[in-house]
């Protein structure tokens, strides 16, 4: 994962695949004082 400092918050790109489809999140908050970190799953949005 390479990290990038924008207006100095960490921000990076994320690769998410699932059943061989990849979708890329760009410019994500890296949040390093979070006490655990989740995602939420794609289908829960529809």
């Amino acid at each position: 994962m390479k990290i990038q400092l924008q207006h100095g918050l960490p921000i990076v790109s994320l690769t998410l695949t699932q059943n061989d489809q990849t979708i890329v999140l760009h410019n994500v908050l890296f949040d390093t004082g979070c006490a655990a970190p989740f995602l939420i799953p794609i289908n829960s949005l529809n």
